[in-house]
Formats: C-alpha cells, sequence, structure tokens
C-alpha cells in the first residue's frame, strides 16, 4: 500500500505541526557510521549544510543524529522553510480560518460524493471525532488534522527537528531566514486536492490504517538519509497517483528554493537550511537539482541505531 499526499506531508512543513514518523523502535544504540539525513553542499570555498527534517517526533527520537548538531555549530545563519514563532499570531490564525474552514452553511458533505462520506463519518463516529466542527475543515485542513491525532495516540507529541533548531537559534542569537511565508504554506494547504476530493480522502483513510508500518518505513530511511528509499516509498507513488498536488507540494517548491540556495552559496556566510525531508528525496529532490547545477554533494556521517 502507497502513502497518500497527506501522509507524506507528515515530512514537510504545516501549519499545524503535523509531521512525523512513529517512534524509532527500542532497539539499543549500535556503534558504527552511516549515512545521515544532512549533506554538505560545496562550491569552490563556499558551502552551505542542507538536512532533511521531520517536524513532530516521540522523545525517544533524540537525541538527534550528531550530522545536525555539526552543522548548526559551523553555520553562521539558520534557514528554515516558514517563521515558526509566527504561526501563532493572530493573524495567522484569521487567516487559516478564512482560508481552510468553509464558508457560510457549507461542509465537507456538499464536497464529497454520499458513498465517499459516508465511509469517512463512519471513520469518525468509530473514533469518536464526528461533529459540527471538522466538518467544516476543507480537505487539506482535515486531513492532516486527523493524521495528527493517530500519530499523537502512537506517541509522537515532542518537537521535531525545525522547532528544535529554531528554539536554539533564537537563544543562541543566531540569525534566522526562511524560504516561505505562511501565507503562501496555507494555500498550498488549501489547493490540496481541489478537484480529486474524494480520491484524496478515501486514500487518506485508507492509510491511516496502516499509518504504523508506514510511517516506520519512512523513518528508518530518513535517519539513514536514504532519498533513494524516501523516493521509492514515497516520492514515486505519490507523483503516480497525485500529480498535480505532488508538482505543487514538491517540484515547484523545490523548483523556487534552489534559486535561494544558489544565492546562499555565492555568500561566503554557512547557511544551515533545514526543509522537510522529502524536498530532498526523488528526481525533483534539491539534493538531485544541485548535483545537476554542477555543486559538490557530501553526505554527513553519524552514528546511527541499528533496526
Amino acid at each position: 500500500m502507497h502513502p497518500s499526499p497527506p501522509i507524506l506531508m507528515l515530512l514537510t512543513r504545516t501549519l499545524i505541526n503535523a509531521a512525523a514518523l512513529i517512534v524509532l523502535l527500542a532497539a539499543a544504540p549500535v556503534c558504527g557510521y552511516g549515512a545521515s539525513p544532512v549533506w554538505k553542499v560545496s562550491n569552490g570555498e563556499n558551502y552551505l549544510y542542507l538536512g532533511g527534517t521531520i517536524h513532530l517526533l516521540s522523545i525517544t527520537d533524540y537525541p538527534l543524529p550528531d550530522a545536525f548538531k555539526e552543522a548548526y555549530r559551523n553555520a553562521e545563519r539558520l534557514i528554515l522553510e516558514i517563521d515558526i514563532q509566527a504561526m501563532n499570531a493572530p493573524e495567522v490564525q484569521r487567516a487559516l480560518m478564512t482560508t481552510l474552514i468553509y464558508p457560510g452553511d457549507t461542509t465537507i458533505a456538499d464536497t464529497l460524493q454520499p458513498a465517499t462520506f459516508a465511509r469517512l463519518k463512519e471513520y469518525l463516529e468509530k473514533r469518536n471525532l464526528y461533529s459540527s466542527v471538522l466538518l467544516k475543515f476543507k480537505p487539506g485542513l482535515l486531513i492532516v488534522t486527523l493524521t495528527t491525532i493517530e500519530l499523537q495516540k502512537l506517541g509522537m507529541g515532542s518537537d521535531g527537528v525545525d522547532v528544535y533548531f529554531d528554539e536554539l537559534a533564537r537563544n543562541d542569537g543566531k540569525p534566522r531566514g526562511f524560504l516561505e511565508s505562511i501565507e503562501e504554506q496555507l494555500r498550498f494547504l488549501a489547493e490540496m486536492g481541489v478537484g480529486n476530493e474524494d480520491a484524496l480522502i478515501l486514500q487518506q483513510l485508507e492509510d491511516l490504517e496502516n499509518l504504523p508500518a508506514m510511517l516506520a518505513q519512512l523513518k528508518e530511511s530518513w535517519r539513514r538519509g536514504d532519498v533513494d528509499g524516501l523516493a521509492r516509498i514515497a516520492i514515486d507513488p505519490w507523483r503516480e497517483q497525485f500529480p498535480e498536488i505532488y508538482e505543487t507540494l514538491l517540484a515547484r517548491r523545490n523548483a523556487r528554493w534552489i534559486s535561494d540556495i544558489e544565492t546562499m552559496m555565492e555568500s561566503p556566510e554557512i547557511e544551515m537550511v533545514l526543509v522537510g525531508a522529502l524536498h530532498l528525496a526523488g528526481e525533483d529532490g534539491l539534493l538531485a537539482l544541485l548535483a545537476d547545477q554542477g555543486y559538490d554533494i557530501e553526505n554527513l556521517q553519524s552514528p546511527h541505531r541499528e533496526p
């Protein structure tokens, strides 16, 4: 069973911190070095660090791979997808309400086919979640909310990689920058699945049943920096099943970010750029795009756990 875009969005930045993978297997750490989710991108003497993140973690996922700490220690500036601290601002909450909530008396029942809505209602009632509030959510917000609830049941309650380093940078007085505005990410979420709502909801409900095993595979690939594994498990099926969402949420954004990263590479300042892990994988991923531009790419090695 292939994960749907909402599941895959757990590896990208969303406005309600829906993200992540399940708890690491309870195996004792094994000494040894392997690939990590962090890369050094160089152009002559100039370089920066590019790390793949997960936005919601279990407490057992800490400490993070040492490669993150090395990159942060050497970096002079931290670059994130968005300004995390600004997400709680009143104006952002108002924008969320107007962008992701149906207006007037409209509900998701008016958008879905009767059979699809019946399946959704059955899922919600079984979990005591059926309410007029959730029915006002547009598909993007609804499926992210349901996934977040399931992740919390699996013990996923700790801040992820980006929040961790955002707080660290603010405490250390390290400058921060951002690749996108919150308004842009709200728009991505609002447009997700438009015209294809039934397929999106049905696939999401099916995927939620398989969430633990699905996320375990993604988590293992992330921690090892296995971008080929991420592409095989997630990106390729996603691109085939929901090509419009793939283009909107990954491919086009990656293409825009490359321009920003190339500008950073022209400066002697050392940046640590943190993006959702799926932005690094696949033929349209940042690593492939940077390699095509002739940059030298080196994975930072970290001690890792063996399953």
